[in-house]
């Protein structure tokens, strides 16, 4: 088995991380073979498009989440390759196009989720998306949240119902 290995740096909680990281790399042929909450996921996929064509081989991913001094995530990407099917740096360039790829979506990601806002119930100020409690009042939104969830159709998990795409199976809402 061949390895290669990045590490990707975001501002993102660690549960956005992950959904996100799931949602990116099953959109590139993924499949999620295994998970442990908020520390690791196991991905595989048999197929690989290298250069201009389709090449059957197996490849594994990794990620491994931690948090930082500075209470950011770290997010592993460990790639491995079958042996008998390496091909050397082709498959190098590959795995870095993707992780280049992962940075700018969760960058994006990031950006858009810093600059969404909410207004608090309670002392009607405006704060962060992801506020668990009102910064300036301690409104507790909890019970709010579990009002805007509603359940994806595919997949069955809880989502916010402002979402145009599940962030785990990716399936789309229709405009209403």
């Amino acid at each position: 088995m061949v390895e290669h290995q990045r590490v990707v740096i975001t501002p993102l909680p660690i549960s956005k991380a992950i959904e996100l990281s799931l949602l990116y790399f099953k959109n590139l042929g993924f499949s999620e073979i295994e998970m442990v909450p908020n520390k690791y996921i196991k991905l595989s996929r048999g197929n690989v498009w290298l250069a201009d064509s389709w090449i059957n081989k197996k490849m594994d991913l990794e990620l491994f989440f931690s948090l930082t001094q500075d209470k950011k995530v770290a997010i592993s990407c460990k790639y491995n390759f079958s042996t008998w099917v390496y091909e050397g740096s082709k498959d190098h360039s590959a795995a870095d196009m993707e992780i280049n790829g992962f940075i700018q979506f969760l960058e994006k990601q990031s950006i858009e989720t810093s600059e969404r806002k909410r207004i608090c119930p309670k002392c009607k100020r405006e704060i962060p998306w992801d506020a668990k409690l009102c910064p300036y009042c301690g409104y507790d939104f909890s019970g709010l949240e579990k009002e805007n969830m509603k359940t994806c159709p595919n997949c069955k998990k809880a989502i916010p119902v402002d979402v145009q795409y599940c962030p785990y199976c990716g399936h789309k809402y229709s405009e209403k």
